[in-house]
């Protein structure tokens, strides 16, 4: 989930494209159906990343990597900037 004005939402957003994964953006200033799952998901900040049902707030190349490697993650990729989410082809599971 992610927001157009947040910096860290675009280098996760960066990232993604840059490895060729392959996303989806929720902008929960921009959607009304973002926020509401943002909500849900009890978010405090953004970008907030789902991968999977595995979650990561924040964003940095190596708390990203470390997160994928630690959950064994190779399928999706969701990545929730305040309105991110990223969702992968194989090998991610969602970003």
């Amino acid at each position: 989930y992610s927001t157009a004005w947040c910096g860290y939402c675009e280098k996760a957003r960066r990232y993604f494209q840059d490895n060729d994964i392959k996303f989806t953006e929720y902008d929960i200033e921009k959607s009304s159906n973002a926020r509401a799952m943002y909500d849900k998901l009890r978010g405090t900040g953004i970008p907030l990343i789902m991968v999977g049902k595995r979650r990561m707030d924040g964003f940095s190349v190596e708390s990203f990597e470390r997160f994928y490697r630690q959950h064994d993650l190779y399928r999706k990729c969701t990545i929730a900037k305040a309105g991110v989410h990223a969702q992968a082809a194989t090998p991610l599971n969602a970003l």
